[in-house]
């Protein structure tokens, strides 16, 4: 049974008709289909974005003449300020948040409408997708479970293809026709197709899902995944490009995910063909929210209360809304972490040595100038060790937060062969005018900074992008010579009147850090950190 009833009158109003758009659907039949299996493993990033980093964002602004034209006329109060779009009549996006996921060569934009069109939704999703620049567009529709006994919020996704033809049309009308007399009409004609229903990839069950009583699947890498785990995203890689499937790739659901096979989304075909474009389709759901629980307090139902979810390890705010404890911060996945102490860039940091020759000290700071080589390999110096490190490597898992040090401001942000993406910060330490470079970034999840823009202010303990593997320690992490880290750099000013980057000499970093590093690189207890 449904929580939310549903007035007779959406029956007018279920589908894109054939006069509004053209449905390309398919549907993937399986013997006792379960969509809570997990994909593989799949390699994404997922970043959270504004309007106004939509507009700025260069991937998707081909796209943007086709919807953008259609903005409403209010203004935005900031860049936060909930604002729509008028793709069609009848399909409107909000564009105050959309979920941006990049994996291999595929690029999603995923926005929450503001009514569903069909009868059957509970909520529905706008997609925007970028593959081989090509952008093809889809309604994502989402209905919930029986959510009497159930902690699983979503019973199934399932992705509408929409012609771009009529996403550009000026007047729309809406179609009156009925959905399933269309979609499979009785007289032969139309598509004789259908949606394509995705799966819904979850958590592992020791991330914080419950796994009692909720039906656990064992799954192809070993760990048990639970319908009590929280939703990642929704994948629709097995789904069939404007026509049959393919059946997924290694067999049915509960084996291989298929991410191999043919796509629902690509350029070109027509209903009936089987070629896909072979590249993998994401999505997550924007304002994931439980229904039985107060609107917009992020909270779950869990044996018949609402609660803030556990693996957020948000709590009750003074209003009601789950929020992060004093001491955390709220990643782009919803999840709160500690802040760590100020001046450090993770909490509790720790070298992370070279599994070589220079051994820890190969990842503490040295050079000519200043505390002498710390590698082996280079002729920067004299000395046996003779290759400089002009910075500090600290232990930091790949996805994990990247906290600001100090309060400042982003100085620049870019990318090199040796630091990859990197972040730069402009602050002001005891009297000191110190620029602090992180470097292996991802690329997707970070600030960035456009010269000739205004400079973006932040804050200690904000997260301002999360570890990668770019740049030189790419190859050193696959072949096992270090383990991932945040490599930081601390440049001091000189002290003259001019305050060009040649005015700025490289110091340790364990300078600024909160936390003790001995010469051995052995972090020391913190006990100043409240």
């Amino acid at each position: 049974m449904k929580m939310k009833a549903k007035p007779l009158t959406k029956i007018v109003v279920l589908l894109f008709g054939l006069s509004l758009f053209l449905w390309n659907c398919i549907r993937e039949d399986f013997m006792n289909p379960q969509n809570t299996v997990t994909s593989n493993k799949l390699k994404y990033s997922l970043t959270k974005i504004t309007y106004r980093e939509l507009l700025a964002d260069k991937e998707i602004k081909p796209s943007l003449p086709l919807i953008e034209r259609r903005f409403s006329n209010q203004s935005l109060q900031s860049i936060h300020s909930r604002s729509t779009t008028e793709v069609a009549e009848g399909l409107t996006i909000f564009t105050d948040e959309i979920n941006r996921i990049v994996t291999d060569d595929v690029i999603t934009w995923t926005f929450r409408t503001q009514n569903p069109v069909l009868e059957s939704s509970d909520f529905e999703n706008f997609l925007v997708k970028k593959h081989n620049s090509v952008f093809t567009y889809f309604l994502i529709s989402y209905e919930f479970t029986d959510l009497t006994d159930s902690e699983t919020l979503y019973e199934k996704a399932t992705s509408y293809v929409i012609s771009e033809e009529y996403l550009s049309l000026e007047g729309l009308n809406l179609s009156s026709r009925d959905a399933f007399d269309w979609v499979f009409p009785n007289d032969g004609g139309g598509t004789g197709s259908g949606p394509c229903d995705g799966i819904l990839v979850y958590d592992r069950c020791n991330l914080g899902g419950n796994a009692d009583g909720h039906w656990p699947v064992l799954q192809n890498d070993g760990f048990t995944y639970c319908s009590g785990s929280p939703l990642l995203y929704i994948d629709f890689s097995h789904c069939e490009n404007y026509g049959v499937p393919d059946s997924p790739v290694g067999g049915p659901l509960g084996g291989d995910d298929g991410s191999g096979g043919d796509q629902l989304i690509g350029g070109g075909g027509g209903g009936g063909n089987s070629g896909g474009d072979g590249d993998t389709t994401l999505t997550a759901p924007v304002e994931f929210a439980d229904p039985r629980c107060p609107t917009g307090s992020g909270k779950v139902m869990i044996d018949g209360v609402c609660v803030c979810p556990p693996h957020t390890n948000k709590v009750e705010g003074a209003g009601g809304n789950c929020v992060c404890p004093e001491g955390k911060i709220e990643t782009y996945q919803g999840v709160c972490v500690d802040k760590p102490c100020e001046g450090n860039p993770v909490p509790n940091p720790e070298i992370a040595p070279q599994y070589g020759p220079s051994g820890t000290q190969g990842a503490m700071f040295g050079n000519a100038s200043s505390g002498g080589c710390k590698r082996y390999g280079g002729n920067h110096c004299t000395t046996l060790r003779n290759k400089k490190h002009d910075g500090l490597d600290i232990k930091n898992a790949i996805g994990n937060p990247v906290h600001v040090m100090y309060d400042g401001f982003i100085y620049s942000t870019g990318y090199s062969d040796d630091l990859g993406y990197y972040i730069t910060i402009q602050s002001t330490v005891n009297g000191n005018t110190i620029l602090i470079t992180y470097a292996h970034m991802q690329k997707d999840n970070r600030i960035t900074h456009t010269p000739g823009t205004p400079l973006v202010y932040v804050k200690a303990g904000d997260i301002m992008g999360y570890q990668g593997d770019t740049g030189n320690i790419k190859g050193a992490i696959a072949s096992k010579k270090v383990d991932p880290h945040v490599h930081i750099e601390v440049k001091q000013h000189n002290g003259s009147s001019n305050w060009g980057p040649s005015n700025y000499n490289f110091v340790d970093p364990r300078s600024y850090f909160s936390t003790v590093i001995d010469n051995q690189g052995i972090s020391q207890p913190n006990t100043n950190c409240n």
